[in-house]
């Protein structure tokens, strides 16, 4: 009786598997003629219709997840290049792909789920354009790191903002929404995608996108003061995103609060590298030995116009010396830093209500 329900089931489900593989069959075949033309007509929009729609359900409905990518690429490499085409793709593609992310979220099991949205979000950010940007946002706050990681990867892409920048965007509003919605994740999200929200804060020509590039930094400097940080080697574009702001200001700039994170992530960088050469392992040795050397090579000779020898301290494995430059540099108890007196910034104040000269300092790790 069972082997019997077993096998009804597939004699049903077979006809619609061979559906989808014969639609597909089809349209691929029709769509690759359309490709070919210099002039489409309505005959043509139709068979882009057709295509769309039966490629997205078959990328949504797909059960074995080592395909779905090939149903992906299959959209993705028939995007187009003639004008009349790309703009009617991209226009029934929104509806479609709309569609298919709503299905999608309904989908179980959650490896399944989890396999189509990002698949989609691939998808969404090899066609680089700006009118899907509410698909990836929608994703932001998913519980999924891969889905949050692609969704950022989507909104950050070097075209989009390039399109976002040149008022492209159907609702004037969305680079301020989706820095907004940036602003809301930066604790929850992985550091590879907060150097790509600290490149797109740089980039967005929006006040705001100071305010994010800020906030990024103001996350990576709690995570080093709480010995929680994760791969280290992202703050070298963090550094370099804020010197970039630093050096090239525009007309909302606060320098001297760019300048002042920039100072304190670094300085907590080279402090972690001086207390934690005991217990880091060697990746994290090696990567915080790169973002000093990048970002004194990248950042600080053209911040301050001169050669500074925090590698060469390094490299002679001394660590009296690199404290030296580090104070030089960046200041300490009794004297203004290099940067604080070029920038006109300061570390706060201190108990006393006096004004602070000396990053942070960080607190030996607390070990059990």
């Amino acid at each position: 009786m069972k082997l019997k329900w077993v096998f009804c089931i597939i004699i049903v489900s077979l006809p619609v598997i061979m559906t989808h593989t014969n639609l597909m069959a089809a349209s691929t075949s029709q769509i690759d003629e359309v490709l070919r033309k210099t002039v489409l007509s309505e005959q043509d929009f139709r068979i882009i219709d057709g295509f769309l729609r039966s490629a997205t359900d078959v990328l949504v409905d797909e059960r074995d997840l080592t395909i779905i990518p090939r149903h992906r690429d299959a959209i993705l490499t028939r995007k187009g290049t003639q004008g009349q085409y790309v703009e009617k793709f991209n226009e029934l593609a929104v509806g479609y792909l709309t569609q298919a992310f709503s299905d999608a979220e309904k989908l179980k099991p959650e490896k399944r789920r989890t396999a189509v949205l990002t698949n989609l979000l691939i998808l969404v950010d090899g066609l680089q354009d700006v009118r899907f940007v509410l698909l990836p946002l929608n994703q932001l706050k998913d519980k999924n790191v891969m889905i949050r990681y692609w969704a950022i990867q989507c909104l950050t892409n070097p075209e989009i903002v390039n399109q976002l920048n040149d008022s492209k965007a159907e609702n004037p509003n969305t680079p301020k929404e989706i820095t907004d919605q940036f602003k809301k994740v930066i604790p929850e999200i992985n550091p590879e995608s907060l150097g790509f929200i600290a490149r797109f804060a740089v980039t967005i020509n929006i006040p705001q996108g100071q305010e994010l590039l800020l906030s990024v930094a103001d996350q990576r400097i709690k995570s080093y003061a709480d010995w929680a940080v994760k791969n280290e080697f992202t703050d070298s574009m963090i550094l370099k995103m804020l010197e970039s702001k630093i050096s090239n200001p525009s007309g909302n700039s606060d320098t001297p609060a760019l300048a002042q994170r920039f100072a304190q992530l670094y300085s907590y960088v080279i402090q972690r590298y001086v207390k934690g050469r005991a217990f880091l392992n060697e990746t994290q040795i090696k990567e915080l030995i790169t973002v000093i050397a990048e970002t004194e090579d990248k950042c600080i000779n053209n911040m301050t116009g001169e050669q500074r020898s925090l590698r060469s301290a390094i490299e002679q494995d001394n660590m009296n010396s690199l404290m030296n430059e580090h104070n030089t540099l960046l200041g300490d108890e009794t004297n203004e830093g290099k940067l604080p007196a070029k920038y006109r910034f300061n570390y706060g104040r201190e108990n006393s209500g006096s004004t602070r000269t000396a990053p942070l300092t960080l607190q030996n790790r607390i070990t059990n």
